[in-house]
Order: C-alpha cells, then structure tokens, then sequence
C-alpha cells in the first residue's frame, strides 16, 4: 500500500465541492426533521413524603444477615484455625510447597495480615459477649452497635486477609505454569 502524500490530499480537498463542505451541522438538521406534535412529559419531582424511611434499628438487623449467635461461633472456629499456626504451616495450608518467586515476603503479609484478623475477631467476640451480658435496653443497643462496628472491622481484616490468600494462590498458578 502507497502512503498518501500531502499534496495529493490538499488536491482533493481543493476540488472538493464547496455544499460537501459547508453542509450544516448534524444537530441543526435533527431539529428540522423532528416532528412538531411531539409531546415532552413531564418529569417526577420525588419528594421526601416519596421516599421510604428506615429507623436505625432497621439498619443495624440488616447488616448482620446470619444470626449472632451463630456469627460468633463460627467467628470462634476461625480464630482457633488460624491463631495457632506458623507463617510457613499457613502457606503451606494454602500454597503447599510451591517455592514461587516473593513467597517469602508474601508469607510475611499473610502472617501480619493474619494476625490483624485474629485480633478484630477477639475484639468482635468481647465485644458479642458484652452485648449478650448487658442487662438494660440501652446498654444492650449500645453494645450491639459496637459489636457490629467490630464486626465491620472484622469482615474488612477477613477480606484483605483472602485477598492474600486469591494473590500467593495466583502467584503459585503461575509459577507452576512457566515451569
């Protein structure tokens, strides 16, 4: 294929007819082609009477979608997997073997990381059985809402926790594969 040389463009654009050229915008046209007896509709005004209010006891019972109790027993099976385990027999558990490039400092993370979601965990369960103890309806609706403040935290630790766990798993795939 011959590349177009300057000069043959600037010829075509020089005999190019001139109502080509100067036709008037695309925008202008729609207008002119638009039917006159279009009707627009209105558009709905929402006001606050529209709108559905939820109280905040509302929201605190939909953010835990399982039942407490069983929250903070299987929050409990979580920390006794995790706290008593090496960095190593964690990867290991996750990883086996595989020896792949930065699993050292991955394995650190993992720890740390680890770590940061056994102690959320033990702040959420003190926290659980405080609100479980308390014996007022105030006391018990401030201590449930701590208690779903530190099982905010928990679930954000638990998160990044397996973000780790999706990156040595990948990481390890990897490996494997270009060996």
């Amino acid at each position: 294929m011959k590349p177009i040389s300057i000069l043959a463009v600037a010829v075509f654009l020089a005999v190019l007819p001139s109502s080509v050229r100067s036709q008037e915008p695309l925008g202008d046209t729609a207008r002119k082609v638009k039917p006159k007896d279009v009707q627009v509709t209105s558009k709905r005004v929402f006001t606050d009477d529209d709108v559905a209010h939820a109280n905040s006891n509302q929201l605190t019972n939909s953010a835990l979608s399982v039942d407490p109790k069983i929250r903070v027993s299987e929050t409990q099976k979580l920390v006794d997997k995790l706290s008593n385990k090496t960095p190593r027999e964690l990867s290991n558990g996750i990883v086996g073997e595989n020896k792949f490039p930065g699993r050292d400092n991955w394995e650190e993370r993992l720890a740390a990381q680890r770590d940061r979601v056994v102690q959320a965990a033990q702040t959420a369960l003190d926290v659980a059985s405080k609100a479980i103890s308390d014996s007022t309806s105030e006391e018990k609706a401030n201590a449930t809402k701590a208690g779903n403040q530190a099982l905010s935290n928990f679930d954000l630790q638990l998160v990044r926790y397996n973000r780790l766990v999706a990156e040595g798993i990948h990481k390890a795939s990897d490996w494997e594969n270009s060996r």
